[in-house]
C-alpha cells in the first residue's frame, strides 16, 4: 500500500503505476474542492510556504475577477481532469472513489465499502472507531499495539482561514461543471455545496 496525495495530480504517475502492476486497486479520497482549496491554503500559511503575504481570495481570484487557473490550490480540485488521465490506464473496476466528508461522518460504512473493494474480510467494526473530542476527528482503536489509539496527525484538523461568501460562491460556481462531469465518470454523487 502506498499513500501520497500528489500522485493523483502528477500526469506521469498513472502510466508508471500501470506498468508496475496493471491490476493495482486504487483508492481516491476526494473532498469538496472548495473546502480542499481552503485547507491547502491554510496548510501553506501554517508552513510559511507562501512567498508573500496574500489572502485566500487574492490567491484564487485574479484582479480581473476570474478564477486563478494557474494556482495549484485551484487546479487540484478539478478532479475530473486528473481522473480522466488515470482512466486511460485503469478502468473504474480498479478505482474506488471515496467522499472525504463521508469518511469523516460515517467512517465505518466507508471502510466497509473499502474492505469489500479490496476484497478483504470486514475487520473494522464500529466498536473500533471512536470520536476524539480533543482532536475533533474519529480515531481507530488498534488491538495488539502498545499505543492502541490511532488518530490523524497534528497537521490535520487545524482551523481553516475564514473567507468571504462571494469568494466561496464564485468557487462553487467554478467547480460545478467539473463536479458534474466527475460524478458521471464515477457514477455517484457527493453532496458538495
Amino acid at each position: 500500500m502506498e499513500k501520497t496525495p500528489r500522485y493523483f495530480v502528477a500526469s506521469e504517475v498513472p502510466e508508471r503505476v500501470y506498468k508496475m502492476s496493471p491490476n493495482t486497486k486504487l483508492v481516491i479520497v476526494m473532498s469538496d474542492p472548495v473546502i480542499r482549496a481552503i485547507s491547502d491554503f491554510t496548510q501553506a500559511v501554517s508552513k510559511n510556504d507562501l512567498k508573500y503575504n496574500v489572502t485566500f481570495r487574492k490567491r484564487v481570484i485574479r484582479r480581473n475577477g476570474e478564477i486563478n487557473l494557474r494556482s495549484s490550490i485551484i487546479k487540484t480540485g478539478m478532479y475530473a481532469r486528473y481522473l480522466s488521465i488515470w482512466l486511460q490506464y485503469f478502468n473504474m473496476q480498479n478505482i474506488h472513489v471515496i467522499s472525504g466528508e463521508d469518511l469523516l461522518n460515517d467512517p465505518v460504512k466507508v471502510l466497509e465499502g473499502l474492505q469489500d473493494f479490496i476484497e478483504l474480510p470486514r475487520a473494522i467494526q464500529s466498536n473500533l472507531i471512536y470520536f476524539n473530542k480533543t482532536r475533533g476527528f474519529n480515531c481507530i482503536y488498534m488491538k495488539q499495539r502498545s499505543n492502541p489509539a490511532k488518530c490523524f496527525g497534528e497537521t490535520k484538523g487545524r482551523q481553516h482561514i475564514a473567507t468571504d461568501s462571494d469568494t466561496l460562491q464564485r468557487l462553487y460556481r467554478f467547480y460545478k461543471p467539473y463536479n458534474e462531469y466527475l460524478f458521471k465518470m464515477i457514477n455517484k454523487t457527493f453532496h458538495w455545496s
